[in-house]
Formats: C-alpha cells, sequence, structure tokens
C-alpha cells in the first residue's frame, strides 16, 4: 500500500510513460538509494527504496510518478533547508519497483539494487 497524506493506494496506480519512467530515474540516480538490513530489534531483513529532497514538489511529482511509497516530512536540522523523504518499504513493493527501474540505472546504482534483493531473497544476513 502507499500513502501520502494519509489516502492510502494501492499498487501500482499507474504505469508511468516511458519519458516518467525516465524523469524517476534521473532523480533517483542523483537523490536515491536501494538497500537492505537487518532490523537489530526483530532479527528481520528489511528492504526500502529512498530518496531525500529538499524540494517536495520534486518528492511528490517521484511519489505520484511510482504510485507506491509515502512521502514524510519536512524534517530540519537548525539552520537547515527542511527536507522530505519519499520511501518505499516492504518485500514486494521493493523488489517490484527495483527491477521496473534497475535496467535504466547506473551500475553503482544497479549493485545496490542486486545487493538489496540477493539479501532479501536469499535472506543474507
Amino acid at each position: 500500500m502507499a500513502k501520502h497524506a494519509g489516502r492510502p493506494t494501492k499498487f501500482p496506480v499507474s504505469v508511468p510513460t516511458e519519458a516518467e519512467l525516465q524523469w524517476l530515474v534521473g532523480w533517483l540516480e542523483g537523490e536515491g538509494t536501494f538497500y537492505a538490513y537487518t532490523d537489530a530489534r526483530t532479527n528481520q531483513i528489511r528492504i526500502t527504496v529512498r530518496a531525500v529532497s529538499t524540494d517536495y514538489d520534486m518528492a511528490i511529482k517521484a511519489h505520484q510518478l511510482a504510485g507506491v511509497g509515502t512521502i514524510s516530512g519536512p524534517y530540519a536540522y537548525s539552520d537547515q533547508k527542511p527536507y522530505w523523504i519519499w520511501s518505499i518499504n516492504g518485500k514486494q513493493p521493493c523488489v517490484d519497483f527495483m527491477r521496473l527501474v534497475r535496467p535504466f540505472m547506473g551500475k553503482r546504482r544497479q549493485k545496490q539494487i542486486d545487493a538489496a534483493i540477493e539479501r532479501v531473497e536469499h535472506h543474507v544476513y
């Protein structure tokens, strides 16, 4: 389930056009990260897609184009610009989204995606 402003939506809301997907991939190449980790409290493997932006409208655009995830924020530290976090959590939504964007990402992001999927599918702690 995706949510924005407290309204849940199902994944995927829509399939982005090629141009929209290219924009999303470019934005994620610069702002995004893809990873899996072991939750210290539960010892379960978690997977996430995450991007941080100081431009709220860009986080909204990414959320709308992806059709999945949540936006949280704004956050700010002392005199810094406020920022928002767009993220996808949960095994299936993350893996599906990662597989969608992977072919268009640069080598470094492809490696992040491969490592995250490998870890969550094969329970690599």
